[in-house]
Order: structure tokens, then C-alpha cells, then sequence
């Protein structure tokens, strides 16, 4: 059995990767969780996610677009999503904690 890793979502050091700041906390072979953080006025481009996702809002407020719908969320509000196209944006900056879920048969289409 795998031991349980503790972290602390607040404390994270970040690296720029070109589409805001991100830091992979866990990947395993069905999901990843990362915390993202956007600085005031930065934005994520359009990205197609083929897993189903989960956003949490840690802290500010983000504009989450789904398949073209905007959904407004502030501290302590999250959204779950089926693969969809997923972008975000922030005019005060926020902090999220991001999950990715590969379902068996989305994992057999990436292995392919």
C-alpha cells in the first residue's frame, strides 16, 4: 500500500511554465493534482482536456470557461467538469487546486 503524502497548498513554491504558475503535488496513472496560481490579470489559454477535471478555488477569484460557458468562482468554490475545452482568467489573481481524472477507457484512448 501506498503511504499518504501530506502537503499544504498554501505553502508551494512555483515555477512560470509559459501558462501561469503550476506545481504538481501527486501524479499516479489515473490522476494528477497540481495547484495553480495566476497572478492579477494573467490567463490560461484554451486547452483541450481529455480527462475529466475538478478546480477548487484556495484563494481569490477566476473565471473558469468550460466549452465556451463562464463560470465565476471565488474562495472556497469549485466546478467538476467531463473533458471539455478549459480555459481560465483572473483580474484579481487566485490560487486553485486542479485535479485530473483519467477514466480505464480514457487511458486506453492515450496509450493508443
Amino acid at each position: 500500500m501506498m503511504p499518504a503524502k501530506l502537503y499544504d497548498a498554501r505553502q508551494l513554491d512555483f515555477n512560470p511554465d509559459g501558462k501561469g504558475k503550476t506545481n504538481v503535488l501527486h501524479q499516479a496513472d489515473n490522476f494528477k493534482i497540481r495547484v495553480i496560481e495566476l497572478s492579477q490579470g494573467e490567463s490560461i489559454p484554451p486547452c483541450e482536456m481529455s480527462a475529466n477535471v475538478i478546480f477548487q478555488v484556495l484563494s481569490g477569484a477566476v473565471d473558469i470557461i468550460v466549452n465556451g460557458e463562464t463560470v465565476s468562482l471565488v474562495e472556497g468554490q469549485g466546478i467538476v467538469s467531463d473533458p471539455a475545452t478549459i480555459s481560465m482568467s483572473t483580474s484579481t489573481g487566485a490560487r486553485l487546486l486542479g485535479v485530473q481524472i483519467n477514466s480505464k477507457s480514457q487511458e486506453a484512448r492515450i496509450e493508443r
